[in-house]
């Protein structure tokens, strides 16, 4: 659910909320006296009054991520999406060496075939490195508050007449 640019905005979150996130969620729910809890950015998307609501409702807990804080806070990007793309590549390399070529008809197949390095240790282990849980507030430096640097570099031209 995309907006018209492509980028999140209240409607397209919203949505997704409460008829994707909700519903699969609950469906999916480990035990009744545990809250659901969904981690995002604090995009001011994420926080309409019918999300909040839909929340209360079905006791899910959303917990955003400070500003600024989501390159050291996002276990998913941390641990667990790079354990998915060095298994894609392994499995492409290995794949290319048989002699198969992975396409838009067999891409989806082939891809899942390394889903399973997903396993709940893993999941645990990425909370862990983030400080989410158990939470370890050393995860940051003093360099990470520290104000951005400028990172393009100026080039003077000058003109002969």
């Amino acid at each position: 659910m995309r907006s018209p640019n492509g980028w999140t905005d209240c409607e397209s979150c919203e949505a997704w909320f409460l008829h994707a996130f909700v519903p699969s969620a609950v469906a999916r729910r480990v035990s009744i006296e545990k809250p659901i809890v969904l981690t995002l950015d604090g995009h001011d998307s994420h926080e309409t009054p019918a999300m909040k609501c839909a929340a209360y409702e079905n006791d899910v807990v959303v917990y955003c991520f400070p500003s600024k804080t989501t390159h050291k806070l996002q276990p998913l990007d941390i641990v667990v999406f790079s354990a998915v793309q060095h298994a894609w590549t392994t499995h492409c390399e290995r794949r290319l060496a048989e002699g198969v070529t992975i396409d838009w008809y067999n891409v989806i197949h082939e891809y899942l075939k390394v889903w399973d390095v997903i396993t709940p240790d893993l999941i645990k282990k990425s909370f862990e490195k983030t400080g989410i849980y158990p939470f370890n507030s050393d995860i940051f430096m003093d360099t990470d508050y520290a104000p951005s640097m400028a990172s393009s570099v100026g080039i003077m031209f000058t003109a002969r007449i």
